[in-house]
């Protein structure tokens, strides 16, 4: 039923620099691999090296993975690809997928190159996916709104994750799940017994929201924590002088700190807002990353003697963005809760994976704002935090079915079946 077609040997887009390894659809998705669990009219997928003959009830698919690419950059190939589908085609159902594994959907990235794309190409098709997306232009809204253009949510990063580090066996990649004593500089309080864990690497608008809430509380006290940013001359001027990370990274580093303050000027009230910024002024908390050229890579000695996970998305606007954030507590077999975007916890509930709804609140994930989003996600910290030892425990002992389910899916691999069988799904109702 569906051909996937490259036009040079396994890619679309050949000698386009992309921002981490290639791999073509059906490798990524592991597709062919777990093709018998899939109904059985998605079981003739095909792929073809190269332009060649097909049936003509099958729907040709052109996969196109930019990763994090701007569109403009590469809008010419893909033109030369819409173009010979046309061509060669002419009678069969043609689908131009642009999708990326590495990121959510950058809208404002690529806004005004796709639309000048599916508008000259009205005859064909076009899929857009990614993990989520992030914030939806006016221009975006006039693309979505086109009836030759779909968009999908699919947790690539989920397959792009499991495949590097369960297939390739990946070491020191995502997470460090060898690492299991904690190194020297991390003093012995850090390590003892916590309720809680959450560790921030990049000042984003809704980690800065969560710093100002917990280190103006006394959840602090429960949470094995870490933010490696601040606005302190000290520390900027250490940047600065990092010879690990370059002026370019230093300078990166500020300017994201002051751009999500400027984003939440708009989106957060006056005494929130006057909060946010007396909490970026104080100290960074150092925990696992001695410096912002740590990748940050969670360790296992890091979700050691904690009881719930707490992870900062990826994002905090858009939707559904999930990433290996959500993935290491589910290595690791912890509970965990996620706050950020809209979308994140139904978009893994859509391929198996558990939220630990039935343990706890989670309607906050889906308020409108942001700020709701995350001061509802300290508040639940804060309920859980107030529990007594029993009350705890037991709730604690209620997530362990839903942390073996977690473990299972993504360690084995099961959960691909379904993402595969809905991403499927949509891109058959994209040619109806």
């Amino acid at each position: 039923m569906f051909r996937f077609i490259y036009k040079y040997s396994n890619t679309n887009i050949p000698e386009v620099p992309l921002s981490q390894d290639h791999y073509p659809l059906e490798e990524i998705t592991q597709l062919f691999e777990w093709r018998d669990h899939l109904s059985e009219k998605y079981q003739s997928a095909m792929v073809s090296k190269q332009y060649e003959p097909v049936g003509e009830n099958e729907i040709c698919v052109f996969p196109i993975d930019f990763q994090s690419t701007p569109i403009d950059a590469i809008l010419y190939p893909i033109e030369k690809i819409c173009g010979d589908a046309e061509t060669y085609y002419p009678d069969n159902k043609k689908i131009i997928l642009i999708y990326t594994t590495t990121e959510p959907f950058f809208f404002s990235q690529n806004d005004e190159a796709l639309l000048s794309l599916v508008t000259k190409f009205t005859n064909l098709t076009f899929v857009l996916s990614g993990s989520g997306h992030t914030h939806i232009t006016p221009t975006a809204e006039t693309i979505m709104n086109m009836p030759n253009v779909q968009f999908v949510t699919k947790l690539w990063y989920f397959d792009r994750v499991h495949y590097n580090k369960t297939v390739r066996k990946m070491a020191q990649w995502h997470f460090r799940d060898e690492e299991v004593d904690a190194p020297d500089h991390i003093q012995d309080y850090v390590t003892c017994p916590n309720k809680f864990m959450l560790t921030m690497r990049n000042p984003r608008p809704h980690r800065l929201i969560m710093s100002s809430l917990v280190e103006n509380s006394k959840t602090l006290d429960s949470i094995r924590y870490s933010r490696n940013w601040s606005l302190k001359a000290l520390h900027i001027e250490g940047l600065l002088r990092d010879q690990d990370i370059g002026p370019e990274e230093s300078i990166y580093q500020t300017h994201l700190i002051l751009h999500s303050l400027d984003v939440l000027r708009k989106q957060v009230g006056e005494s929130q807002y006057r909060s946010i910024i007396d909490t970026a002024f104080g100290h960074a908390h150092i925990l696992d990353m001695p410096s912002v050229h740590a990748r940050g890579l969670p360790a296992k000695w890091l979700y050691d003697d904690i009881n719930i996970a707490i992870i900062a998305g990826g994002e905090g606007e858009g939707y559904g963005y999930a990433d290996e954030k959500q993935m290491i507590p589910m290595y690791y077999r912890k509970p965990f809760i996620s706050f950020g975007c809209k979308g994140i916890n139904e978009e893994m509930e859509k391929i198996g994976f558990k939220v630990f709804r039935d343990c706890w609140d989670l309607s906050w994930s889906n308020a409108d704002t942001l700020w709701d989003r995350v001061n509802g996600c300290h508040e639940l910290i804060k309920d859980l935090q107030a529990m007594s030892t029993n009350d705890l425990l037991d709730v604690l002992v209620n997530t362990q079915e839903q942390i073996n389910t977690n473990y299972y899916h993504i360690t084995k691999g099961i959960f691909r079946v379904q993402s595969n069988e809905n991403f499927l799904g949509s891109l058959e109702d994209a040619c109806n």
